[in-house]
């Protein structure tokens, strides 16, 4: 993989990470352009920019320039956009284990599993001042 692919893949997996946190306007992408990505690539992909990154430091320090460094997503949320894009939601886990899981479940579930507050509850009382 050359760089620039790198740089494709890692900035469709940090546009998704930016859209989901709301740190920008745009909606969610489409992420079909990560569909035939194995993750080892997705991860080499990390790799390389990060490698990209620490030369860029490395050579701006004897001249003490300007320098351009990329964000570069952690392993554990370049592992998660992968499930995503390569995983349907289901009731069944991927993974299982020692009381912990992973899965895939659609938006709704996640609002339907939100704790209710009782009335008067101190959550309640200081949204309304």
């Amino acid at each position: 993989m050359d760089l620039e692919q790198a740089h494709r893949i890692h900035s469709a997996i940090s546009t998704a990470f930016f859209a989901a946190c709301g740190v920008n306007d745009e909606p969610f992408p489409d992420l079909s352009s990560l569909k035939d990505v194995p993750l080892s690539d997705m991860l080499e992909a990390g790799r390389m920019i990060r490698e990209e990154n620490k030369a860029a430091e490395e050579a701006s320090k004897p001249g003490g320039g300007g320098i351009r460094l990329t964000a570069v997503a952690d392993d554990r949320l370049i592992a998660a956009v992968f499930v995503l894009v390569n995983y349907e939601h289901s009731r069944e886990p991927i993974v299982n284990g020692n009381r912990r899981l992973v899965a895939v479940l659609p938006a709704s579930a996640i609002e339907t599993a939100k704790p209710k507050r009782k009335p008067g509850s101190p959550a309640q009382k200081q949204a309304a001042n």
